[in-house]
């Protein structure tokens, strides 16, 4: 769950082992949808009420400069044209390793030609690189008819599992991540709401051990 301290915001979620583990980020005042303003490292491009609109180029510009700075600068996105930009920027500046928790893979985001290439070219860079998919609705007529993961399929480092309902209600967020300081984070997976953040090796580990455990605990659908 979220959790707000101040300026602090904090992500608690509960493993299996029945522990707590605590992932925050600074992320100004307030993150959207809860009233107030924003300040800090954190830029809200294409976001109303006093905030400054720009262009899909503009926008995607920013997300590629904060990107290859890798600096721990943050970047909201809450469109599909802002989503695609960062899922791009996070497969495009990936090194190792890809995560993606999500409800149901959106087609308009995820099934992209620019977005299934990119996936495929960080795939084939190396023959270590991973990219795990946890996908909460598993409908298996979709499954072949989308065309990140059949353009995937091919590749020996990708796997895709199906997260079980009890753990589905553990959690309230969704996310993306790349390697162990990079990620989009939306603290509900029922919005497209979104905070990117590149260069954060604090918060990232907090993901990826969630992430970790909880495919564990999920179905394999790779082969399926």
């Amino acid at each position: 769950m979220i959790e707000e301290y101040g300026n602090r915001v904090v992500l608690r979620y509960r493993s299996g082992h029945g522990d707590s583990a605590w992932l925050s980020r600074r992320f100004g005042s307030e993150l959207p949808g809860c009233g107030g303003g924003f300040s800090g490292d954190t830029e809200f491009g294409g976001f109303a009420g006093g905030i400054t609109l720009v262009t899909t180029d503009e926008y995607r510009d920013r997300v590629n400069t904060i990107a290859w700075k890798r600096s721990g600068n943050s970047i909201y996105n809450g469109t599909l044209s802002q989503a695609v930009a960062v899922v791009e920027a996070l497969l495009t500046n990936a090194r190792k390793d890809i995560m993606i928790l999500t409800r149901d893979l959106n087609t308009r985001i995820f099934g992209r030609d620019d977005i299934v290439m990119h996936a495929k070219l960080f795939l084939a860079s190396d023959a270590g690189n991973r990219l795990r998919i946890m996908m909460e609705v598993d409908k298996p007529q979709n499954r072949r008819l989308h065309p990140l993961l059949q353009g995937l399929a091919e590749y020996e480092g990708f796997s895709l599992r199906h997260v079980p309902e009890d753990l589905q209600s553990s959690y309230g967020f969704h996310f993306v991540a790349a390697d162990d300081d990079c990620y989009n984070f939306g603290r509900d997976k029922s919005k497209p709401f979104a905070i990117a953040t590149f260069g954060d090796k604090e918060s990232a580990s907090g993901l990826a051990k969630f992430f970790d455990e909880a495919w564990d605990r999920c179905t394999d659908l790779t082969t399926q």
